[in-house]
């Protein structure tokens, strides 16, 4: 059985993308948001943590998006099912 010392050796070149990285930094601001959420107090300004706490999310979304679309199998795939949903609902709506 190979350790995770031994499996380092058979690591890609890193020109290509590890997912796994990509992963660690989303629990990473997930875990960032949600020790911010318990530190925050009752001094009045909930509404404003509230925006903050959205706009980050929009960020992490919009990030997610980036990186899945920059993956060329990803890409397909999305193309892939939107095209055969749109085929769907088109042959749904003739009849």
């Amino acid at each position: 059985m190979l350790t995770a010392r031994a499996n380092r050796s058979f690591m890609p070149e890193p020109s290509y993308p590890d997912p796994a990285a990509g992963g660690d930094r989303i629990r990473a601001l997930e875990d960032d948001r949600f020790n911010q959420r318990k530190i925050g107090g009752s001094d009045g300004l909930e509404g404003m943590r509230e925006i903050s706490t959205a706009w980050q999310e929009d960020r992490t979304v919009a990030y997610l998006a980036r990186k899945s679309w920059s993956d060329p199998a990803a890409r397909t795939f999305f193309l892939v099912v939107t095209g055969a949903i749109a085929v769907g609902i088109a042959i749904l709506l003739v009849q």
